[in-house]
């Protein structure tokens, strides 16, 4: 059987237009989202401040569809999925002081600096933590 004959497949060409062009297009789109995934999640693996940045945006480039959704047609299900990726959203900001909040960047260095074994490594030894988030270490 070929996609194309799919029932689902044919029902979603009616309903976007019906030329196989819509099909294509979110095709594209699951293929972007996918690589999107897979760059946030190399960058936090990486320990890279801009994917914390990146996961945000990824994480909030749902709610207007969540939002479209409750307005066609509002289920407890669907208020849940938006008050739940709001928190996710608004957790990501907080606990990584992004966007300036609870003193930005600055702020977060400094709680690098205080609560990794580095940063008290460093501190034992007598020498400035700030070392560690410079960016020559000398």
């Amino acid at each position: 059987m070929h996609l194309t004959d799919s029932p689902v497949v044919q029902w979603v060409e009616r309903t976007l237009g019906g030329d196989g062009q819509p099909i294509q297009l979110a095709g594209l789109a699951l293929l972007g989202y996918g690589v999107l995934q897979v760059v946030e999640g190399v960058g936090l693996w990486g320990g890279w401040r801009w994917a914390e940045y990146l996961t945000v945006i990824a994480t909030s480039l749902l709610v207007p569809l969540e939002v479209y959704e409750l307005i066609e047609g509002a289920s407890l299900l669907k208020a849940a999925a938006l008050v739940i990726n709001l928190a996710a959203v608004a957790y990501l900001i907080y606990k990584g002081r992004l966007f300036g909040t609870r003193g930005g960047h600055e702020a977060y260095l400094d709680e690098v600096r205080r609560t990794t074994l580095p940063g008290e490594l460093v501190s034992a030894l007598g020498r400035n933590p700030s070392i560690l988030t410079s960016r020559r270490i000398v």
